[in-house]
């Protein structure tokens, strides 16, 4: 398969911080159309610690991909958990003790032979849309308390995006972190000529929602106003905003080294997510008005008190 792509655009905006602890590669202004990989990291720690997490993540996982993968042959899951393990060592050097709870998210999506690779760790996303059928055809999954929630069908997808607990992270690459959570990676072995690839840290997300950023994506404005567009969108912005706009000019596909694409299956796409219960709520419309209410308050408590426990082990974590 031989993929050619547009100029890809990248973004990184402050936001309302006083300091960028978001880290891309390639770095904005520096993205060309012979780029095959692409990566983006959002910190957390606080103070410095964000801002050195995300950055020294970027760069290690950046070189180890590099020097173990051409974009002539397909990218093996062996080498992107090798680059995190390599990432989750580095970290933990710098941190020498002083740093425990400094992390950061991961994305990467790499281009080649076979297709494309997407892995993320932590609540930064990745999304594949064709622009032709105007569908997302892969969100990746969230690993946050919240998602998980929403998977166990306590909260709504809505209630999810409006939670004050939607920042605490279930998996990331974080320094002093014994259980090392392996990322999850998807196999894209279908692209088509218009299709786009997104990465944002979940600051850009804070005004933006999936079906503003699907209508902005398929409209007919260049990639340069949709890049213009999506800062101006994301200008109220509390947390950092940083993305990659990846459009794929054309695909020629041989059929050779074609990955197995598992995009459409995979239980890593939040698409195929389909929170317990969900048919069973839609059934129960003949029951008591308070019946449901009372449930709900009963979900909510539950939401509360796992919130809480979760808080408390990151504090925990932290000091």
């Amino acid at each position: 398969m031989k993929i050619s792509i547009h100029e890809p655009i990248t973004i990184s905006e402050l936001g309302c911080r006083d300091r960028q602890e978001d880290t891309v590669s390639p770095a904005p202004g520096v993205s060309s159309a012979d780029n095959r990989l692409f990566v983006l990291c959002d910190g957390m720690g606080g103070h410095e610690n964000g801002d050195k997490a995300s950055r020294v993540v970027c760069d290690t996982v950046v070189s180890y991909v590099r020097e173990h993968w051409q974009a002539d042959r397909p990218l093996t899951d062996e080498v992107l958990t090798e680059a995190v393990r390599q990432a989750r060592q580095t970290i933990n050097g710098l941190s020498d003790g002083k740093g425990r709870g400094m992390g950061t998210t991961l994305t990467l999506v790499a281009l080649h032979v076979g297709g494309c690779t997407a892995m993320n760790l932590g609540d930064s996303r990745i999304y594949h849309l064709r622009t032709s059928e105007k569908q997302w055809k892969y969100i990746s999954r969230d690993h946050s308390l919240v998602f998980d929630l929403y998977q166990a069908g306590e909260i709504t997808y809505e209630e999810m995006r409006s939670s004050q607990q939607k920042n605490i992270i279930t998996k990331a690459v974080r320094a002093g972190d014994d259980r090392n959570p392996l990322p999850d990676i998807v196999h894209i072995g279908e692209l088509h000529d218009g299709d786009y690839l997104f990465m944002c840290s979940d600051g850009m997300l804070e005004q933006i929602d999936d079906d503003a950023l699907l209508r902005l994506l398929c409209s007919g404005q260049t990639d340069h106003e949709k890049a213009l567009s999506l800062v101006r969108m994301a200008k109220g912005s509390h947390d950092n905003h940083s993305a990659h706009l990846i459009h794929i000019r054309r695909v020629e596909n041989d059929g050779k080294g074609t990955v197995a694409d598992d995009e459409h299956t995979s239980r890593c796409n939040a698409l195929n997510v389909v929170p317990k219960n969900a048919g069973k709520r839609q059934e129960k419309t003949a029951e008591p008005q308070h019946l449901p209410q009372q449930r709900s308050h009963y979900r909510r408590l539950l939401w509360l008190a796992l919130a809480l426990a979760t808080a408390a082990a990151t504090l925990l974590f932290f000091i």
